[in-house]
């Protein structure tokens, strides 16, 4: 669990530049004992790339997926598919997902996803599933208008 922290909190700090970026996490799972995260960069209006990982007991996981938002309302949300690279307990596997997020005025995430991956050497099922609450890091302004990092 610790690698994971050490891993989310180095690409929190490589991603503070021009673009938004949000903080994520199952609430649920982490009542249940699951220490789930995730973080996503959003480069431009329509794709996001998000790296998100859990741990609990023996199984851990860690995903790098790439997400196109359909007509999104602000930058990145709204209905979604995109692929990802996994690995769960040392079996990777790469595959699809579909999702939907929903963001408040106050820059509050809401994202429920799910999708489904294989693993092509061995033939292994690699799941996906995210219920995420969490929250928008917007880039700041200078007072010329330009985007400084957060």
């Amino acid at each position: 669990m610790k690698k994971f922290v050490w891993i989310f909190l180095m690409l929190a700090g490589v991603f503070t530049v021009k673009a938004q970026i949000e903080l994520k996490s199952n609430p649920l799972a982490m009542l249940l004992g699951t220490g789930t995260f995730s973080l996503e960069y959003m480069p431009s209006q329509s794709t996001g790339l998000e790296f998100y990982g859990y741990a609990t007991g023996d199984i851990s996981g860690i995903y790098l997926s790439g997400k196109y938002y359909f007509n999104p309302k602000v930058q990145g949300d709204s209905f979604h598919v995109g692929g990802f690279l996994g690995t769960v307990n040392k079996t990777g596997g790469i595959g699809f997902l579909i999702g939907y997020k929903w963001l408040s005025k106050d820059a509050v995430v809401f994202e429920l996803g799910s999708g489904v991956g294989r693993d092509p050497t061995g033939g292994g099922f690699l799941p996906y599933l995210k219920f995420d609450l969490g929250y928008r890091f917007k880039p700041k302004k200078n007072k010329n208008g330009s985007l400084s990092s957060l």
